[in-house]
């Protein structure tokens, strides 16, 4: 990581950090333009199986509301339909999976 990074605070910060090599992007806002599709990790990236991430909620809405494609992957054990039902108990919109 650059000197000058700063830790993120949620999937919608503001800050974006720029190196000689690479651009990190700490907020889904100015990225969501550019792609047609998102694949998004459960755990650890939206929920850590007990609650969602912070930002995490906010940016699967910007994500749904400007049409892009949403992959959510997982390595649960537990099958999809169970997998897909726990999203919303964790605070995601049913409507969306």
């Amino acid at each position: 990581m650059c000197d000058n990074a700063t830790p993120r605070e949620s999937l919608l910060g503001t800050e974006m950090i720029k190196n000689e090599s690479f651009t990190v992007h700490n907020t889904f806002k100015t990225i969501i333009p550019l792609y047609d599709a998102f694949i998004l990790d459960q755990f650890g990236v939206m929920h850590n199986g007990k609650n969602a991430l912070p930002g995490a909620t906010e940016a699967v809405d910007m994500i749904y509301s400007q049409n892009k494609k949403l992959i959510i992957l997982s390595n649960s054990s537990a099958g999809s339909k169970d997998t897909i039902e726990k999203l919303p108990k964790l605070g995601f919109k049913q409507e969306m999976f």
